[in-house]
Parts: C-alpha cells; structure tokens; sequence
C-alpha cells in the first residue's frame, strides 16, 4: 500500500497513534519577526529555515552578502551558495570555511532527521550530492549537530576583511533562525558596516584603496545599444543626486504593462505592472522589479524596435511627484500626485523574485457589477408606445459579459481572440454585454450595452445614455462590432429581421436601468 504524508498522518491519528514528523520547516515569516529586522538597520540580519534557505533579510545583510532579491528562489540557500558558487565560498577564510562547510552539513542531516517526508530537503540533497564532491564526501560522515554562535571572518569584495561576532538565534515556532552579524564599537570592521549601510546593495569597486559606488546603470546599459534604439542611453554613470520625480508608461511591448518608476539617488527605480496601478485596495496587482532606468526616462516616449529590449510602443500615462514613506529592500511606501494617478500605494516583495503592489487608500472606482446578464421576456407583439424604446435585433448567439481592466478580459480565456479588443482599451475599465453569433459564416461578438465605462458603473443610468457611451467607444474590428439600434423603429427592424432568418427583435426601454436576469424591461419579439 503506497500512502501520502497526509493519509499517513491521519491514519495515525484516527487509529491512536502519536502523530509524525511535521512535513517540513516553515516557510512564512512571522510578521514580528519581519518588524525585527526593520529595526535592525545598523546590524546585518536575516532569517532563514532549518534547511538555509534565506527567507527575510535586511538591507544591510544584503549590502553584506549579496543582494539575494535577484536570486531564484532556489539559490537563497547559504549551503547551496557555498558548495556551488565560487564566489560565496571566497567570502570565507580558510578556517572558517571548513568549519561552515562541516557544520551546515551535519545541521542539514539534523534537519533531515526532524523532516523525513520534506520534498525541499530532500532535492536539496540531490542537488549538492550531485554537484559537489566535497559536499557528498561530508555527507557521508553522518554527523549530526545544529547550528552555534560564532566568530567569522568574512571578505567583502569593496571594503575587505570584517571581523564579526555571528549570534544565531532560534526561533521554535517554525524552526527557523534569526541570524545577526555584528562589530565591536569603533572597530574597522564596525566603519566597514556603517560604509556598507550608506550604499546599499550598489555595487562597490575599488580605487586604490579607497571605495567607491559603481555605475548604477551598468545593467540597464548592458541591455541596450544605443545605435538601434531611440532610448537614452547616457554615457557618464548617474549623478547621486536624490529628488521625487515620478513617471507611469504605458508599454505595449510583448504584452501590455504599465512601468511605474520612482526617482531615487540619480536614477529611476522600476517596476512593471502588468495590469496597473490597483484602484481597489481589496486587489494587489504584480509588480516585476526591473533594472533602474536613468533620468532622461521621465520624458521618454516613443518607438522601440521590435527585435530590442523591450521593443514595443510606449506613451507617458502620467508623471508627477511622489513622497516617501518608507522604502527598504523589502517594502516601499509612497503617495502619488500626479494627473491621473493619485494616493497612497505600497510595493512589496513576495517569496519569489518579484514584487506586488497594493493600494492603501480607500476604493479610487465603482466596484465591478455582477456578471449576471439581463434578459428579456417574451412577448408575441411589440409594444404600442414605441417611442419609448428602441429596437434592436435579436441575433440568436451566445451570451457574453467581457469585463476588461488593466487591458486585459478573463472572457479571453474562452475566446483568445479578444486579447487584441481588451489591449486596445489601455487602462480603460469597462464591462461590455453582448453575445457570439454566427454572421457569414464567421464567430462575430456583437455588442449592445456597456455595464461599466472608465471607473463608473452604468448599470443604474437609463439605456439611452449606457447606448450613447457605447457608441462612443466606435468598437469595430474583425471579430467584434456594436451591434445596430433603432429608436422607435418596431416594424421595419421586425420586418428586416424576418428577411435575414433572425430569431426576432428585441424591445428595450429607453429610460431602463440595467437589471440583471429576467426583466420585463426588455421584450422579445419572435419575427
């Protein structure tokens, strides 16, 4: 009999046994813990599982070991980092390499012990065993222990050699380690951290013997040539002039985003936002941290080449200023003045690599109306006070609400040809109703009410004003059209109807709200 881990563990429960091993070590932070390493900003610190993995840190433990936000998840692991990357390991003198190497092993066998039937430890193992020789002659030795505080020495590749204190503190709700790196008062190594503090995760080169900041639009420049593209591209690395500036580009690229960039210490920080800015704060949107982006971007628009890094038209949706609240490797606060964009946002890190972006301040729209279509009710003739509605064909089709924020519609899913329709929308919020029906041969969408326009639900306004902004937005495309309306028109729109071999008409009041399901609002009338 082959069981699971959960089947085991209540087989056990229900036949009396003591329960097993938990799973696996814990992988949520816990919120006080997270608060702590804010605190910390002169000490470097970080927490991390009984298996290594780095799980939080601060800015200067990142400035100390290395910027682990541009990792994959998979790589924030210290064992892995040490037994794989050169690099790490020659962060280590020679002592307090081979102590690292000998007593992570045998705590990642004591981990292993606690944590049986945990899948992360298991590859963890596989990986090392099968990339490292030196890993797999100790795992070998079958030591076990766990982790000590202890001195270390350790080479930073700008400010060299720190002598500091490691304190490893445990914390037993999810077995994890708050790890804490620090100096003697007044200590070179003490500067060396304050140094460190100042800077950041920048990059720091040597000259001579004195530090300084590397050129924070190395990356950017690294993946653009300024002969093929129409993108600045400034030759002298940034000044560290700091200011508020902000700039929101709507980048039609290989699919729709918006670029929010904030201006800090000479460049502009980015973030891509697939979907927007989130007027809801009950909804975070993804934001990809991308390279930072120079000054000259506040006011660039344009045309990249398709084939170039980021190839794509872009338009300036909005610039301003913006405050800081807080910004930290982790968090980022900060109000936004702009034209369009406005109010209180915060950007911050998931587990993985990128980012999410919630909205502080209260609802900046109406909510969505439900997706519940109105229908009409059946009637043999059409009204006698026909003024008061318009007419309209009934087509026979498919009902369908395509809902569309951040350019992009889940009615896209069934029907992959609307992407181009929800794109073409930009920021634009909207609810469209109509249906799929078969017009020479070919799927058309034919559209005759819009439910939701730009942030403002419609379903309370009259019929003659929700048609008016549907005609407005002149939808017209290969796959979709807005659907024909007559005004007191019953008898030749009946008549055209029965000619083509539609169904029949439908009536709609003019001044009718919309109401979802059955309404007598709306009347069908066969041909």
């Amino acid at each position: 009999m082959s069981w699971s881990v959960t089947s085991r563990r209540t087989n056990r429960a229900s036949s009396g046994e003591p329960p097993g091993p938990p799973p696996g070590p814990a992988q949520d932070v816990r919120a006080g813990v997270l608060h702590l390493l804010d605190r910390l900003d002169d000490t470097p610190a970080l927490v991390s599982d009984a298996k290594y993995d780095v799980l939080a840190w601060n800015p200067l433990a990142a400035a100390l070991l290395t910027d682990f936000s541009v990792l994959p998840p998979g790589e924030r692991n210290l064992i892995w980092r040490y037994f794989t990357d050169p690099r790490a390991r020659d962060r280590h003198d020679p002592d307090g390499a081979w102590r690292f190497a000998r007593e992570s092993v045998a705590d990642l066998r004591a981990a292993a012990a606690r944590y049986p039937d945990d899948p992360g430890i298991r590859r963890l193992v596989d990986r090392l065993l099968a990339g490292s020789a030196e890993f797999a002659e100790l795992w070998s030795g079958h030591d076990v222990t766990v982790r000590r505080s202890a001195r270390k020495r350790i080479n930073h590749p700008a400010v060299g050699w720190l002598e500091l204190d490691c304190e490893t503190l445990h914390v037993p709700e999810g077995d994890q380690w708050i790890v804490l790196y620090t100096a003697a008062p007044g200590s070179p190594s003490y500067e060396a951290l304050r140094l460190l503090k100042v800077v950041g995760t920048r990059t720091l080169l040597r000259v001579g013997s004195t530090p300084v900041v590397a050129d924070k639009l190395e990356r950017y420049r690294s993946k653009r040539d300024a002969s093929r593209t129409p993108e600045p591209v400034p030759a002298a690395p940034p000044s560290s002039e700091d200011g508020n500036a902000f700039v929101i580009q709507e980048h039609h690229a290989r699919s729709l985003h918006w670029d929010l960039r904030l201006e800090r210490d000479g460049v502009l920080v980015s973030w891509a936002v697939p979907k927007g800015l989130p007027a809801d704060p009950d909804t975070n949107h993804l934001a990809v941290h991308t390279e930072d982006h120079p000054m000259e971007y506040l006011t660039f628009h344009g045309e990249i080449p398709k084939g170039e890094y980021g190839g794509g038209t872009m338009t300036i949706w909005d610039t301003g200023t913006y405050e800081t609240e807080k910004w930290s490797d982790r968090e980022v606060k900060f109000v936004l003045r702009g034209e369009r964009a406005s109010g209180r946002f915060v950007l911050f890190r998931t587990r993985g690599q990128n980012w999410m972006i919630h909205r502080m301040d209260a609802r900046a729209r109406d909510p969505f109306p439900p997706p519940e279509p109105m229908l009409p009710t059946e009637r043999a003739k059409p009204p006698k006070d026909v003024s008061a509605y318009a007419f309209e064909f009934a087509w026979g089709g498919r009902r369908l609400l395509v809902p569309i924020e951040g350019g992009r519609t889940t009615a896209a899913r069934e029907h992959p040809w609307l992407r181009g329709l929800a794109e073409s929308f930009g920021s634009r919020t909207a609810m469209l109703d109509g249906e799929v029906a078969t017009l020479g041969g070919a799927e058309i969408l034919v559209f005759y009410d819009l439910l939701y326009d730009d942030g403002r639900s419609l379903v309370d306004e009259p019929y003659r004003e929700r048609r008016a902004a549907l005609e407005a937005l002149d939808l017209a495309g290969a796959r979709w059209q807005t659907a024909p309306s007559w005004p007191g028109e019953a008898g030749p729109v009946r008549q055209a109807a029965r000619e083509q071999g539609l169904p029949g008409i439908v009536a709609k009041r003019l001044d009718s709200a919309y109401e979802p399901g059955p309404s007598k609002s709306w009347l069908f009338i066969p041909s």
